[in-house]
């Protein structure tokens, strides 16, 4: 049930979240977590003991660094938010009686969960230890996860331009989801929708470009300002379109 996955995604959040809390330790700062838990007040925080042990299973760190432990609950809370946002899509799409300007503003309760716990990275990682850490657990990339190719999917238009990409080349089932038209995208545009539900949608859209921007500069600050054209904006670039996003000011603010 649309209602089920929201709150159990916003449990789990919760969880993860106060394990993250625990783990950035003396680091942590009073507000550092407030934006997250503020995105998913309105929904069921309680916790079960199954979602709570949950959290303690799903943490596995390669390294003793404490920046990993922290890399590794952002990574989390993402991926869950990208789920949810996918799965609140996809009912969307199934039920042609969902309220589709609902469940747009509970897309972006989570894209913005996802956008706050990224910005956390710059908190928590720093450049020698996302070096120290990645050293031994290769290359990690919230934009590679299949569940954000699934939001993309459904909140964007996907040109073939973009299909051919390196994130979709990656996500084939995605791509054959995009093909046959079973986006939110595509049900809102091919419908006839009115200014409130595409108001929604382009909000949606927005809260998926800032997630993208803080990306960016959570790769930046972790990798270090040298490292920044040759590899960050390059690598990127081929998952997404970066060109605006490089070309902000103020992407660390």
């Amino acid at each position: 049930e649309p209602s089920d996955i929201r709150s159990g995604c916003a449990a789990l959040i919760g969880a993860l979240t106060k394990d993250l809390a625990l783990k950035a330790g003396v680091a942590a700062r009073e507000g550092d977590f407030a934006e997250i838990l503020h995105s998913i007040r309105h929904l069921d925080l309680t916790a079960s003991a199954d979602i709570e042990n949950a959290v303690l299973q799903s943490f596995a760190p390669v390294t003793k660094i404490a920046d990993e432990a922290c890399f590794i609950r952002i990574l989390q809370i993402c991926e869950v938010s990208f789920f949810a946002v996918s799965a609140i899509a996809d009912q969307a799409v199934s039920n042609s009686a969902t309220n589709l300007c609902a469940a747009l503003q509970d897309v972006g309760v989570f894209q913005r969960v996802a956008t706050a716990a990224t910005r956390l990275v710059m908190r928590f990682v720093t450049v020698d230890g996302f070096k120290a850490f990645t050293q031994k657990t290769g290359n990690i990339s919230a934009i590679e996860s299949h569940n954000y190719a699934l939001c993309e999917a459904h909140l964007c238009e996907v040109t073939e331009q973009r299909l051919a990409s390196l994130l979709f080349s990656k996500h084939p089932d995605v791509v054959k989801i995009i093909r046959s038209e079973r986006t939110l995208f595509h049900a809102i545009k091919s419908g006839q929708a009115d200014r409130p539900v595409l108001d929604a949608l382009s909000q949606a859209q927005k809260e998926l470009q800032s997630w993208k921007k803080i990306h960016l500069a959570a790769m930046v600050k972790t990798l270090g300002t040298e490292s920044v054209d040759k590899n960050v904006v390059s690598y990127l670039r081929q998952f997404q379109n970066t060109s605006e996003i490089a070309a902000d000011k103020n992407i660390e603010n």
